[in-house]
């Protein structure tokens, strides 16, 4: 895949803050940040955007992330590595790129409060759009630090 558009940034900026502002608000609503992350690398696995499982994967890594639960991620409920809150958050993440159960969200509701579903809800489908960003631009995985200076400039 060969880049598209230099900075998408530029081209829609008002577009791309909101975003970044979703993103920020979602960040600061109480949420574990591990868990944020583990919830966009799922996303962002089942989206198939290298991209940013480069990027949730580093970003994952630095909050201290371990390499075993990153490589079991894609099949996590065969693993006893994920915690029930994890396992909830992992299921209702998966169920938002489909349709959600009353299931699904009975085991959100068992271990998130009201405040943290929506957070939890905002996150998953607002990691597609920045999923669809890149596919517009066909940014590289790898080259995520060249774009976030772009993106600045």
């Amino acid at each position: 895949m060969t880049p598209r558009l230099a900075s998408p940034a530029k081209a829609a900026p008002d577009a791309y803050q909101a975003m970044l502002d979703l993103e920020q608000t979602i960040a600061a609503g109480g949420l574990e940040h591990s868990l944020l992350e583990l919830v966009k690398i799922r996303v962002s696995q089942i989206n198939g955007c290298a991209y940013c499982l480069h990027m949730h994967a580093a970003d994952a890594r630095k909050a201290g992330e371990s390499e075993v639960r990153l490589h079991l991620l894609a099949a996590w409920r065969e693993s006893s590595l994920f915690s029930p809150r994890e396992r909830a958050a992992l299921t209702w993440a998966e169920s938002l790129q489909t349709q959600a159960s009353d299931a699904d969200y009975a085991a959100l509701k068992a271990q998130f409060s009201e405040t943290e579903q929506v957070n939890l809800t905002r996150s998953s489908p607002s990691t597609t759009p920045f999923t669809a960003r890149q596919s517009c631009c066909a940014s590289m995985p790898g080259c995520i630090a060249n774009m976030a200076t772009k993106a600045l400039k």
